[in-house]
């Protein structure tokens, strides 16, 4: 008697037709079966239910009987494709409860034992996430395309906008209030405020602007720009604050935080030219891991929502899509230089959150911003009025900068041009100039030079070395030296490197002339 052969694992088990079926509804993917005719005789899996269809609507019926005629067309080209004899792979799109849902489906021939094709079986997946997936990536790729482009001529330009307005104010400065020159200098001074404050949207885009974050209750920061808003906006204009009462917090730049809010502010005016309602609205929202995946840069956790919404003219999905594009506008050309949306992206994307837009023409406009909400209530600032919009010129009317008894300060930048006008700056007040192009030149002449060193004005990144490095290197050579950053632009590679705490002295590129001045001499002036 012969030994029992061992069953291979799972031998002998057969699924019933009833198992079968049962597999086939559980599955996510949409399995249909047509006959030659193309009308559905099989309607398989759980999509069916959670698009809110029910079998009866596709059973016995073509597709011309079931979609409207552009999309039925889609459907019968595949159809007559696979009745043919092909394997046809093609998209689809259908309409789900949370809007358009788009499906790719694989369409394979059945054949009778003489091998002629008497039906078609589709395996149809839900593919709508992958989809926006890969449309933010192509976003985003064309976005930092862009940037990259933006950021390779900014500090350059930057650079040069510091000697053009910096010696037109100088000029300005020279001559008597009814000199005929002053109106073609002022004209130039007009033109580099407009340059400028290009620059800095450029630089808020680019995401290479250098940061000196603090933790903001945004319903405070709403409070403090009231006045504001309502000067920016058109008298027919509503404004309305709609304040979360549990205080959401972000970390974030006070001035960068202002100008997104401006900006938002500015667009939506524009958008109602007959007047309307502009809300703005805090929010405390906690995103989950699936959600958190969609919003690209943000992690899992509470998040402070700032709302800024419309009820103007809306936008068509054609300009939707390309609402954050730098230089892309709807607006006249000669008015508008299509940056300020993308400045309210890079500023927003530096600041470690993310925004998204919905707007239907006729319809108004929302923007809503997530910024990881800051849990500790420590070391929250109350932001105060905003500044003057970048860009500005410095105001003639303004009380002289007080000047240097004699103190000495070493500039340190990479652009000869920059280091000049620093140099005219300061000697016209009193000091006494060094210059070094680089760390390595202002560590050496620190050393070889027997008497002091008050002050030390550096860009915050040049190409020869990080402003904050150099402080503390000087520092080492000449104990209780100041420092005065300059900041014009901060590599993307390290932008994280590029964030000043607290109370650190910085001024903008490019520089103007009344602001260095003053900055210089406050910090020479506090005590240690």
């Amino acid at each position: 008697m012969g030994e029992d052969k061992p069953k291979k694992p799972g031998s002998g088990v057969e699924l019933s037709p009833e198992h079968l079926r049962g597999i086939l509804d559980s599955m996510e993917d949409a399995v249909f079966v047509l006959d030659r005719e193309q009308r559905h005789v099989k309607l398989l899996g759980r999509w069916v239910g959670r698009f809110g269809y029910v079998p009866e609507q596709f059973i016995g019926r073509t597709a011309r009987e079931i979609f409207e005629p552009e999309a039925a067309m889609v459907h019968e080209e595949a159809n007559a494709r696979a009745l043919a004899g092909e394997t046809v792979l093609y998209e689809w799109e259908i309409q789900g409860p949370q809007g358009p849902a788009r499906f790719e489906s694989l369409l394979s021939p059945v054949r009778n034992p003489e091998g002629v094709v008497v039906a078609i079986v589709a395996v149809g997946r839900d593919i709508t996430q992958q989809k926006r997936l890969e449309a933010q990536l192509v976003r985003t790729q064309k976005m930092e395309a862009v940037g990259r482009l933006a950021g390779g001529i900014v500090h350059d330009f930057g650079n040069l906008l510091t000697a053009i307005t910096g010696y037109g104010e100088l000029l300005l400065r020279r001559l008597p209030a009814g000199d005929p020159l002053r109106v073609e200098i002022e004209e130039i001074r007009r033109a580099g405020a407009r340059a400028t404050a290009l620059v800095r949207q450029l630089l808020a885009f680019t995401r290479k602007q250098v940061l000196q974050p603090r933790v903001l209750d945004l319903n405070a920061a709403l409070d403090e720009m009231e006045a504001t808003l309502r000067h920016v906006l058109g008298e027919e204009v509503v404004l309305v604050l709609k304040k979360d009462p549990g205080n959401p917090r972000v970390r974030a730049d006070r001035g960068q935080l202002e100008q997104a809010v401006l900006n938002l502010s500015a667009n939506a005016n524009d958008a109602m030219p007959d007047g309307g309602t502009l809300t703005l609205s805090t929010g405390v929202e906690v995103l989950d891991e699936a959600r958190a995946a969609d919003h690209d840069g943000l992690a899992a956790g509470p998040h402070a929502v700032l709302t800024i919404a419309d009820v103007g003219v809306g936008m068509p999905p054609e300009v939707l899509e390309r609402a954050f594009e730098p230089f892309f506008t709807t607006k006249d050309p000669a008015m508008a230089a299509g940056l300020g949306l993308s400045a309210v992206f890079g500023i927003v994307k530096q600041s470690g959150g993310d925004i998204r837009v919905e707007s239907e023409p006729g319809k108004g406009t929302t923007f809503r911003v997530w910024f990881p909400h800051v849990e500790a209530a420590s070391d929250v600032v109350r932001p105060a009025a905003p500044a003057e919009a970048p860009g500005a010129p410095e105001a003639a009317a303004s009380a002289a900068a007080p000047s240097g008894p004699g103190e000495t300060v070493l500039v340190v930048d990479d652009e000869p041009s920059v280091r000049a006008l620093a140099r005219r700056v300061l000697e016209l007040n009193g000091y006494e100039v060094l210059e070094a192009g680089g760390a390595d030149e202002a560590v050496a002449l620190c050393g070889s030079r027997e008497g002091p060193i008050h002050l030390v004005l550096t860009d915050v990144v040049s190409r020869r070395g990080s402003g904050p490095d150099l402080a503390q290197r000087l520092a080492e050579k000449k104990p209780g030296i100041r420092v005065v950053y300059m900041s014009g632009y901060a590599p993307s590679a390290s932008q994280r490197r590029w964030v000043l705490g607290k109370g650190v002295p910085l001024v903008e590129k490019p520089l103007a002339p009344e602001t260095l001045s003053r900055k210089v001499r406050e910090t020479l002036g506090k005590k240690k």
